[in-house]
């Protein structure tokens, strides 16, 4: 067995089936999450990222996309020290969302068969335009309270 075949084996442990989906997900581009790290090929080589590192580059960005969009829906090309606020609240609040739902990812809005689930970013949008409110730890629906 080979070094990368070995690396692949300790990422999956599993069978040969499951070692055989992730070469065919890496050789495709895709990351994989493994054992707290990120693995991806790029260029024909294999590249580990740590998850909290990825974690915070991807709120960074988010940031940023964030900021330059309330700069251009202000009519300026400029991101003044107010977009960049606004964005990190947005960004924040985004992230809460997802961790008091037990994820480190953000998700988006679907709609399957007419059922519509909320991504964090609409519902972030909504609780800041006041349409709607988060469910929260002390919430009566979510607790099983309510009859």
């Amino acid at each position: 067995m080979g070094s990368s075949a070995e690396l692949i084996f300790d990422m999956v442990g599993g069978d040969k089936k499951d070692i055989e989906e992730v070469k065919k997900d890496l050789v495709a581009g895709k990351r994989i999450a493994r054992n707290g790290h990120i693995y991806q090929v790029k260029g024909g080589q294999l590249h580990v990222l740590d998850e909290n590192a990825q974690l915070k580059q991807n709120k960074q960005l988010d940031i940023e996309y964030r900021a330059k969009t309330f700069a251009q829906k202000s009519g300026s090309w400029h991101v003044t020290e107010d977009h960049w606020q606004q964005a990190r609240e947005l960004v924040d609040l985004a992230y809460q969302y997802a961790e008091l739902d037990g994820r480190q990812a953000l998700n988006t809005t679907t709609n399957e068969n007419g059922l519509v689930t909320i991504g964090d970013w609409d519902l972030v949008t909504l609780v800041k335009q006041g349409s709607a409110s988060a469910i929260s730890s002390n919430d009566w629906w979510s607790l099983g309270l309510m009859a």
